[in-house]
């Protein structure tokens, strides 16, 4: 692997010194030593074929080859696979991956290069790029060392479910529904793999140029718009829809270490083992928590600390809300809450609104600290990010922090809570009222939205809020009241709630009656009983 730091780096590999030659001088005594060795175990009948005995990576010195055979990825085994690759080739595909590799958290160093060989699916990608014509883009998917065989077998399988169904992406929703996705940015995809990077050819055909987030998206869908691909510009990520539409060519596997030492590995893997013994709030490591979230915090390091405090917010509520340091909180608003660290990192953004949630949940005194200490703000902006599910947390941490503090719903009044969860309500209702002929119509943000502003008119004092806005008047009669008759049982039960608040105890205002409530009355407390 030290040919392959030297790629990217000019520095010792062992004490990160600048050097001023990157030459590779072979050990000749060290070489015969090994070969020796070898020769010694041949001559052991009992012993196992030797690794290097393994089709030749060509194109690499011996010492490489030995390093690469070293260390096999599980799973990576396939009849349509083969390393007998040229030395030209295997260059380019390293310059492939260098060259859109982008991180100052970790050094991605190339361990393998595999070619794909199946016949079946590059005939049908190539009718499928006749069929739909437009351009085909060479781009990166991560994925882990056995999907990458099963792939190279099988070909991109489309998922089943809108949400998703892996451990490594810390999201809820896929991003563009139902779709296989693929980037320019070898970095990016490496976030959604461990690992391994599958290099395909992708046919685009007709592209739906996406400004925001579009979890609902599916073949079906796709097919109505007349489109083939979603392309999203701030990510440059691109999604699929048919498995045909794209072929893989080569599979990469690669070692991610620290920048400063060659030594260290620098992977999910090892972080999540760092963080396994911590199981409630006296077996936290706090300082290692607010290192990882903070400031000088890496990515990965990041995520894996957010993910264990949220599920012991979760498991032991009570005591880790006593022990929640502020420090942390202040790292938490700088490092994941703000609008320009869910643009950069949105899982870490979803991650630490997730810690809120499940800290904030039924618990009124963390209710009442969480929005001061993070304030009222921080979560309505995040309503404006691109990310649905990103917003759809934030509307749910809204939902929970004004659920039982007196404090939290007045600060939110005071920061345009109300209007701006009226707003994206009024944004996503269209598809609500009518079921749609075809599956996967998303609902999100709409029912924690809607908890939300109910929870915000319960009170007596900011009832009448309500009642005195105009907008908010005319959202309640135009938006939220169709929304009653929603298909969608959730967001039903959620429009009645907001007039099951404001009509506290059954009884009406007479200014809201006057101005045309009666009907809306009467068919809450109808759904009601």
């Amino acid at each position: 692997m030290i040919s392959e730091w030297f790629r990217v780096r000019q520095t010792s590999p062992l004490t990160n010194a600048p050097l001023d030659s990157t030459a590779v001088i072979p050990n000749i005594t060290l070489k015969k030593v090994i070969a020796d060795w070898r020769a010694a175990r041949h001559a052991i009948p009992s012993s196992p074929p030797p690794l290097a005995s393994a089709p030749p990576l060509s194109g690499l010195s011996a010492s490489d080859h030995d390093q690469y055979h070293d260390d096999p990825s599980p799973g990576m085994t396939s009849p349509h696979l083969t390393e007998s690759i040229g030395a030209k080739e295997i260059e380019q595909v390293k310059s492939m991956v260098y060259s859109n590799y982008s991180s100052s958290d970790e050094i991605l160093l190339v361990r393998r290069v595999a070619k794909v060989q199946n016949p079946a699916l590059t005939a049908s990608f190539k009718r499928c790029q006749q069929k739909i014509g437009g351009k085909v883009a060479r781009l990166f998917h991560g994925t882990l060392g056995q999907s990458a065989a099963s792939i190279a077998d099988e070909g991109f399988r489309v998922p089943l479910e809108f949400e998703r169904a892996d451990s490594l992406q810390e999201t809820g929703q896929l991003t563009f529904g139902k779709a296989v996705y693929f980037s320019k940015r070898a970095d990016l995809a490496c976030s959604f793999g461990e690992a391994t990077l599958i290099i395909a050819d992708v046919a685009l055909g007709r592209v739906w140029h996406a400004e925001q987030s579009l979890p609902a998206l599916d073949y079906g869908r796709m097919r109505m718009e007349g489109k083939d691909s979603v392309a999203f510009g701030r990510t440059q990520e691109h999604a699929c829809y048919a498995t045909e539409q794209a072929v893989p060519l080569y599979i990469v596997t690669y070692t991610l270490v620290d920048p400063d030492d060659i030594k260290t590995r620098y992977d999910r893997s090892t972080l999540e083992a760092t963080y396994d013994r911590m199981v409630s709030a006296k077996t936290i490591d706090w300082d290692m928590c607010l290192q990882h979230i903070g400031r000088a915090g890496r990515v990965r390091q990041r995520h894996a600390a957010l993910r264990k405090l949220g599920d012991c917010c979760r498991d032991d509520q009570k005591a880790v809300c006593a022990r929640l340091p502020e420090t942390l909180l202040r790292a938490l608003r700088e490092q994941c809450l703000t609008i320009e660290a869910a643009e950069n990192d949105a899982p870490a953004t979803w991650l630490a609104l997730r810690l809120c949630w499940n800290a904030a949940y039924c618990h009124q005194p963390t209710q009442r600290l969480l929005v001061t200490k993070l304030h009222a703000s921080t979560f309505v902006e995040l309503l404006g990010h691109w990310n649905n599910d990103v917003v759809d947390r934030a509307a749910g941490v809204i939902l929970n922090l004004s659920q039982l503090s007196k404090t939290a719903r007045t600060a939110f009044w005071e920061t345009g809570a109300p209007m701006a969860l009226a707003r994206l309500v009024a944004k996503n209702a269209d598809g609500l009222l009518e079921e749609p002929t075809r599956g996967g119509a998303g609902v999100e943000p709409v029912p924690h939205c809607l908890g939300a502003i109910a929870n915000l008119a319960f009170a007596a004092d900011t009832r009448s809020k309500f009642l005195n806005s105009t907008e908010l008047r005319e959202f309640l009669t135009e938006v939220a009241e169709p929304l009653m008759d929603s298909w969608h049982g959730e967001v039903r039960e959620e429009a009645t709630r907001v007039f099951s608040c404001i009509i506290a105890g059954g009884k009406a205002p007479a200014e809201w009656l006057k101005e045309g409530g009666a009907e809306v009355f009467e068919k809450s407390v109808g759904l009601e009983d």
